[in-house]
């Protein structure tokens, strides 16, 4: 009996592990098979209001101090991302689910980690993405009173960085970090494309400043916010976002960077293309920023890195792309998607801004000639690990077969 039990237990083993593993290589087809659906991407959408019904936003507060703000936002801007690139098909329930965010956002609440006493009010952080989104409703359609607001907080902006002998503006009280301030500059690009310009000359005048203050070629992660003087050199977690960021405010800086950034941080692992959160030559340990790290790379640069991607037009992008549909454990139910069991929303809301990724002030890159990162048949060595590790597990099949095979 207890035999009989235990052969219908190791069957029911090897055929799960088999079919999950066969389930994990086939994910790394998901992009060379359907394409970027913007339909999945509002599956997931669907799963991540639940959970911000359902107090999302206020649990992710708890794991890190822009939890709140980052969980409405990314959803926010992913809708707004899928109705630009759609040309309007979608356009006005976008801009009501965008609209949803910001009211939760642009509240007490939304602003209460950040403290106010800062130039511009309650920090370049806060004003920038606020305003990133509010800029991004108004390119879906017209709203006098949301414009209003835009061009206000762009005009403070402005200011805080004409008043700054540093590029890089405050996000907490004496605490700067360059990635805030690029997203705060590409908002006043998004003005000038939108309207009339008028910050020309403020983004220019940064352009020069952040050019002089550069890590071994790059923007710093973390810098004094007196001088603007690297702290903390360029790492991943901060790269991957500003990346995004900067072909809004200059293509070909933007350009340079990148290359700089890829050529440094992003690497393979099982011949699967992920991003270190370190460059060569430096370690750590994850943080509050960067999340755990896993032989040093970084799961939330990894997924960011597809935006990035994406905006530069590097082939890259279907690849890591690929590689997070396999990694995160993808399901579907109904009309919504989550991945990793739905455990972690606020890495759902990461993931579908990643993937709905597109330029708001200009045409998106060609596809550009980047050096290699991973082989043509980048897919196979995670193809044969997956079967040495079905060896193992199929040992007792061959050895009672070979029995078998000796008795007759």
């Amino acid at each position: 009996m207890w035999k009989r039990v235990r052969g219908f237990t190791y069957k029911v083993v090897v055929v799960g592990c088999f079919c999950f593993l066969l389930l994990l290589n086939t994910r790394l087809y998901t992009t060379s098979l359907h394409g970027n659906s913007s339909r999945e991407i509002v599956q997931q959408l669907h799963f991540i209001k639940g959970e911000l019904q359902q107090g999302m936003a206020e649990d992710m507060q708890l794991f890190f101090p822009e939890g709140y703000f980052f969980s409405y936002v990314l959803y926010g801007l992913t809708w707004t991302n899928i109705a630009i690139d759609k040309q309007g098909t979608i356009s006005n329930r976008a801009q009501q689910e965008a609209l949803w965010a910001l009211s939760h956002l642009d509240t007490p609440k939304g602003r209460e980690p950040f403290p106010k006493e800062q130039n511009p009010s309650w920090g370049i952080f806060y004003k920038a993405w606020l305003n990133w989104l509010r800029g991004g409703i108004l390119k879906l359609g017209n709203n006098a009173q949301l414009r209003k607001k835009f061009t206000a907080d762009c005009d403070e902006i402005t200011d805080a960085f004409r008043n700054s002998v540093t590029p890089f503006l405050t996000s907490y009280t004496n605490a700067a970090w360059p990635v805030d301030s690029v997203i705060g500059i590409a908002v006043l690009c998004l003005h000038d494309h939108l309207f009339p310009h008028k910050y020309q000359d403020v983004i220019n005048a940064w352009l020069q400043k952040a050019k002089s203050k550069l890590d071994n070629g790059l923007l710093a992660h973390y810098v004094d916010h007196l001088s603007g003087d690297t702290i903390t050199g360029a790492r991943a977690t901060s790269q991957s976002v500003l990346l995004r960021f900067l072909p809004e405010i200059s293509a070909t800086w933007s350009k340079e960077q990148y290359t700089l950034f890829r050529q440094r941080y992003v690497k393979t692992i099982f011949g699967l293309p992920a991003v270190k959160e370190f460059p060569p030559g430096k370690s750590g340990v994850g943080d509050v920023d960067s999340g755990p790290l896993i032989f040093g790379f970084s799961t939330s640069s990894s997924t960011v890195t597809i935006a990035t991607a994406k905006v530069h037009g590097d082939p890259l992008y279907s690849q890591l792309m690929d590689t997070a549909e396999m990694v995160t454990i993808p399901m579907c139910f109904g009309n919504e998607k989550y991945h990793f069991f739905g455990l972690l929303p606020i890495g759902d809301a990461f993931l579908a801004w990643s993937k709905s990724i597109v330029l708001w002030t200009r045409q998106a890159e060609s596809e550009g000639k980047y050096e290699r990162v991973t082989s043509r048949y980048w897919r196979v060595p995670f193809h044969v690990f997956s079967l040495m590790l079905m060896i193992p597990l199929l040992f007792p099949v061959w050895r009672k077969a070979y029995k078998n095979y000796k008795n007759k």
